[in-house]
């Protein structure tokens, strides 16, 4: 369970999102659960680079990835020139701790990101972190005609934080 005293909640409106220049080397794929055996080998590779970058038990294996899509959460694969080199998640219908049980209902107009995921090795510029979040954001906006998304980060993840902040991200207590 989620300590309220180790994290920073945000919440963001479509309209208060940062500018920024459209870049094409940047693309995203929605994976649900009716398209998992389609993308076995990206999710694959992203859970390959977690074990790369990451000393965590919390690593989802393929089957926990099948149990969050089961859920209703979706998984968006961040790609750059058509390589898959991260991945965030996104739930419409719930906040969710863990991708795979609902803690709060969303309003029709809303949704709820995290879990974001940027391969060390695969980053190809030092802005990349910000053109992931800022495009991704904008790709779930877009996508399921949403106007407000809340995400948390936790407190030891400074740059997540800072990524928030770039976005246009305000600090708001939804849990």
């Amino acid at each position: 369970m989620i300590k309220l005293s180790e994290i920073f909640q945000f919440r963001l409106y479509e309209n208060q999102m940062s500018k920024i220049k459209p870049d094409k080397r940047y693309s995203f794929s929605f994976v649900y659960n009716n398209t998992f055996n389609d993308n076995i080998n990206e999710l694959s590779k992203v859970i390959d680079f977690l074990h790369e970058d990451l000393v965590w038990d919390g690593i989802p294996t393929l089957d926990i990835v099948k149990k969050r899509l089961n859920f209703g959460s979706i998984c968006m694969l961040w790609k750059y020139d058509n390589n898959v080199v991260g991945w965030s998640w996104l739930n419409n219908n719930n906040i969710t701790t863990d991708w795979i049980t609902g803690y709060k209902p969303l309003n029709s107009n809303e949704q709820y990101g995290g879990g974001a995921f940027l391969h060390r090795n695969s980053k190809p510029e030092p802005m990349a972190g910000y053109k992931f979040y800022r495009f991704g954001i904008e790709n779930m906006f877009k996508s399921f005609d949403k106007s407000i998304l809340y995400l948390y980060s936790d407190t030891w993840n400074r740059a997540s934080s800072i990524l928030c902040n770039k976005v246009g991200f305000k600090k708001y207590d939804f849990l």
